[in-house]
C-alpha cells in the first residue's frame, strides 16, 4: 500500500522533472530548479524523520545543507537578473559546507543505530581511519589540488580546517563499508551518489543524483532489504 508520504515524494520529484525540463527549453526561470530540488529533498527526508529516529542526525544535517545551498543557488539566479542581494548571503556557503561535513561525519553513527546494520568493528574503523588520514595528508601536502577537487565534485570551497574534511571522509568511508558488509548495497550506492552529485546544485544531472540519493536514504529501515552482502574481511 502506498503511503501518503510516498505520494507526496513522487509529486515533488515530478515537480523537479518539470522544472528542470522547463528551464532547459526556456519555459521556466532557472531559479525554479533549485527550488524544486529543495522541495523534493525536504519532503523525502521529512517523511523519514517523521517515521524513524535512528537516522535523524545525518538526514537533518544533510537536508539542511541542501536547503542552504538551494537558497544560495536561487539567490545566484536572482543576482544574475540584476537584483542586488544583502551581503549576509555570502555566509550561506560556509554554513552549507559545515552542514555537509557534519552530516557525513555522523552518517555511520546513524546507520549503526539501525537494527539491520552491522555495528562498528575493527575493519570498518580501520577503513574509515585510512580514508580520513589520506584526505588529511592530501589537504596538508597538496591543499590547492584537493580543494579544486572538492569544489569540482562536492561544491565545497574549503572554508573549514583540514581535520573537518578528514572526519567527514572517514564517516563516508565507514558508512559505505557498513552498508556493503550488511548487504545494503543500494544504501552504499546512495552515499556514493551524494558525493558524486555534490550539494552546490550547479546542474540538473547532479541535482538528479542528489534527489535519487535522498530517495534511497529516506526509506524506512524495514524497506532496506539485504540485496547483496559482501564478504566481511576478517
Amino acid at each position: 500500500q502506498v503511503r501518503a508520504g510516498q505520494r507526496f515524494a513522487a509529486a515533488t520529484i515530478t515537480v523537479f522533472v518539470v522544472a528542470a525540463a522547463g528551464a532547459r527549453i526556456g519555459w521556466l526561470d532557472p531559479a525554479w530548479v533549485p527550488a524544486a530540488v529543495v522541495l523534493a529533498v525536504v519532503v523525502l527526508a521529512g517523511d523519514s524523520v517523521r517515521r524513524t529516529r535512528s537516522a535523524r542526525p545525518a538526514l537533518i544535517a544533510l537536508t539542511g545543507a541542501v536547503v542552504v545551498y538551494g537558497v544560495w543557488a536561487i539567490g545566484s539566479q536572482i543576482s544574475a537578473a540584476g537584483v542586488e542581494l544583502p551581503e549576509a548571503s555570502t555566509a550561506l556557503l560556509p554554513l552549507g559546507e559545515a552542514l555537509v561535513l557534519l552530516g557525513f561525519a555522523v552518517l555511520p553513527l546513524s546507520l549503526a543505530s539501525l537494527p539491520t546494520f552491522r555495528r562498528f568493528d575493527r575493519v570498518t574503523i580501520l577503513v574509515a581511519l585510512a580514508v580520513g588520514l589520506g584526505i588529511f595528508l592530501g589537504l596538508q601536502l597538496a591543499g590547492a589540488t584537493f580543494k579544486i577537487l572538492l569544489l569540482w565534485n562536492l561544491g565545497l570551497a574549503g572554508y573549514l580546517p583540514p581535520i573537518a574534511y578528514a572526519v567527514a571522509a572517514a564517516g563516508v568511508a565507514g558508512a559505505v563499508a557498513m552498508a556493503m558488509w550488511t548487504g545494503k548495497t543500494h544504501v552504499a550506492a546512495a552515499i556514493v551518489m551524494l558525493v558524486a552529485g555534490g550539494f552546490a546544485q550547479t546542474n540538473t544531472y547532479q541535482s538528479g543524483l542528489l534527489i535519487a540519493a535522498f530517495g534511497i536514504l529516506a526509506m524506512a529501515p524495514g524497506e532496506w532489504p539485504a540485496v547483496t552482502q559482501w564478504p566481511h574481511p576478517r
